[in-house]
This record gives structure tokens, C-alpha cells and sequence, in this order.
């Protein structure tokens, strides 16, 4: 007895795929089939604790100038114009304008 090539078996599923009778479908395939369709198309909306934790920062990075500004006192504000004035007098200009260009 020789093995079927597999043209031949090609050929006899093709054969019988022509030749044999169609089934009709059960009349609640379709309904079930739809409804599990949509229930998987769904997306189910959940959140996870990195959806929480990116919210907080997110939130506190924003609030954070809003706290410095109400934080800073006069005082510390008349010595950081002081300081700002200071470096600037004993530093070249020209080796400013890399740091405010990169900062």
C-alpha cells in the first residue's frame, strides 16, 4: 500500500468538501455567537495602582510651584536676588548664557 501524496489528499478533502450536503446551522448559533462576540468586544475599564501612583506625581508636580511661590518669604527672596547678583558679577556673561540655554 503506497502513502497518499499530498496533491491526493488535497484533492480528496477538496472532493469531499464539494460532494457532501450542507448542515444548517442551529437556529441559536448565531445569537449566542453574537452575544459572546460583543461581550468580548467590550472593553472593561479598570485601573491599576501605576495609574494611581502617576496621577499623584502628576498632581503634586503641578501643585509644587504654586507651593514654593506661597513658601518663599520675603527675606529669602530680597537673599536669592542677592546671590543671583553676586555670581553674576564674579562670572563671565558669555559662561552664563550655556547654563540658562541648558537649564
Amino acid at each position: 500500500m503506497t502513502q497518499p501524496t499530498h496533491g491526493d489528499a488535497a484533492s480528496a478533502v477538496a472532493d469531499a468538501l464539494q460532494t457532501y450536503p450542507l448542515v444548517h446551522a442551529p437556529p441559536t448559533l448565531r445569537p449566542n455567537a453574537m452575544r459572546r462576540i460583543t461581550q468580548l468586544a467590550r472593553p472593561r475599564f479598570s485601573l491599576t495602582w501605576f495609574d494611581y501612583a502617576l496621577g499623584l506625581f502628576g498632581s503634586g508636580m503641578a501643585a509644587t510651584p504654586w507651593f514654593v511661590w506661597h513658601l518663599i518669604t520675603p527675606q529669602m527672596l530680597f537673599r536669592l536676588q542677592v546671590e543671583f547678583y553676586i555670581i553674576a558679577q564674579h562670572l563671565n556673561p558669555s559662561f552664563l548664557l550655556p547654563m540658562w540655554l541648558g537649564g
